[in-house]
């Protein structure tokens, strides 16, 4: 397969085997996907499609404006910033429900 330069789009579910929406369609875990805007690779339509479709205790949906298939590397400092969010969310989470108080 050849890569997808900037400006390039791919086919429509072209070479695409696997419906994540019909082979996971729920997790037990939260979920969190963060999206690089300019993704030629996951493209943004059907990850929403995944997402909307998705049954999770809970779910986020992270865009990355400046970024394509690798926001980590794109946008490293904003990546770094949603998981450190995202951690300390859910460590107060668990800290409040072992304490018996409600969040």
């Amino acid at each position: 397969m050849r890569p997808i330069l900037p400006g390039q789009t791919r086919p429509r579910h072209r070479n695409w085997r696997t419906s994540l929406i019909k082979e996971v369609p729920q997790l037990a875990v939260p979920v969190f996907l963060f999206l690089g805007r300019h993704d030629h690779t996951a493209p943004a339509e059907l990850s929403e499609e995944f997402y909307a479709a998705l049954q999770a205790p809970h779910k986020e949906l992270i865009w990355f404006e400046e970024s394509a298939h690798t926001p980590d590397l794109d946008e490293p400092e904003r990546f770094q910033r949603e998981v450190i969010k995202i951690g300390e969310a859910f460590c107060r989470e668990e800290a409040m429900a072992a304490a018996g108080v409600a969040g």
